[in-house]
């Protein structure tokens, strides 16, 4: 209730004192409450890298050095050129296989046509199997054929490439007789005849040593 000296005071002067009252009364009832601090995360651990942890480097294989040598015997050297010219060419000067390297195939095997030495099974439980009774170890393949001295090589590939011409020179004569003009045997017959000129400047002694 208002007081008696209220009574007295003018509107004007009383509306204002009220006002006053009340915002006083509305400051204590409001509490400020204090802002709270946002939750700090603990700083990120720093990684140490160890040596252990470093990656490790992958290693050549085996299988590339054997490349690598391969590739530098047949075209760094002279003897490694002699024997690659003389796969592609051996049946010219080598006869393989012989009878001595042909084993005896077991009942049900009939010798495969063009392959000298592989048989073909015509029994039941094996149709069509392949034995092959080649001597390995006299087959003239890249391993056997390095084996050989170079001077042995060369004696090689010489027969091989002059029977090659040999053959080569028929059909060449042929094509001239049929066609009329230069086909591909004489294109042919010429690389072999410079092949051959430069197989027999190669010193097989010098080509052993490399």
């Amino acid at each position: 209730m208002s007081s008696d000296s209220d009574d007295d005071l003018p509107i004007s002067e009383l509306i204002k004192k009220r006002k006053l009252a009340a915002a006083q009364s509305d400051s204590k009832a409001k509490e400020i409450k204090p802002e709270r601090k946002a939750k700090q995360e603990p700083p990120p651990e720093t990684k140490i890298v160890k040596k252990n942890d470093e990656p490790t480097k992958r290693t050549s294989k085996p299988s590339s050095s054997y490349r690598y040598r391969s590739s530098v015997f047949y075209e760094d050297t002279e003897k490694g050129y002699m024997v690659q010219s003389l796969l592609v060419r051996w049946w010219y000067a080598i006869n393989w296989p012989t009878e001595e390297d042909i084993g005896v195939p077991p009942p049900g095997y009939e010798s495969l046509d063009g392959f000298k030495g592989v048989f073909v099974s015509t029994r039941t439980d094996s149709l069509g199997e392949i034995l092959d009774l080649r001597n390995k170890e006299t087959c003239p393949n890249l391993h056997n054929l390095s084996s050989y001295h170079a001077s042995k090589v060369k004696e090689l590939l010489i027969i091989a490439l002059e029977k090659q011409i040999e053959i080569v020179n028929k059909l060449n004569d042929e094509d001239s007789k049929t066609c009329g003009d230069v086909g591909r045997a004489s294109v042919l017959l010429t690389d072999l005849k410079s092949e051959l000129k430069k197989v027999i400047k190669i010193d097989a002694k010098n080509a052993e040593a490399e």
